[in-house]
């Protein structure tokens, strides 16, 4: 009679444990995956923020390229869904000195006078 109430009650105890920990992961998976998107939507944001002024601007320093890519690349790995690579190539493909043109140099050549 014992042997029968331990053995159902460990099975009954075991499946009652096992229940919970499913329980606690699922959560906790849901959790983790609201993370990741929340992550990932504001990454797009600042590569849409930063991209479009390097991309006004029309050239971009080396540092802020680095810190870009980076950007892109955690933003990729998190699951992109391809919008950002267009913008990612403009920004990649921008020099990374400012471009004078020879109407800017004549300018302040004469403001300096």
């Amino acid at each position: 009679m014992w042997d029968w109430i331990i053995q159902y009650w460990v099975q009954a105890l075991f499946s009652i444990i096992l229940g919970a920990i499913v329980a606690i992961i699922k959560t906790e998976w849901t959790k983790i995956r609201a993370i990741g998107k929340g992550t990932q939507s504001l990454l797009r944001a600042e590569l849409i923020r930063s991209g479009e002024k390097y991309i006004e601007r029309g050239w971009i320093e080396v540092y802020a390229k680095d810190a870009y890519d980076k950007c892109y690349q955690s933003y990729h790995h998190l699951g992109q869904n391809g919008t950002m690579d267009d913008m990612h190539e403009k920004v990649m493909d921008l020099p990374t000195n400012p471009i004078i043109r020879k109407d800017d140099n004549n300018e302040n050549d004469k403001q300096n006078l």
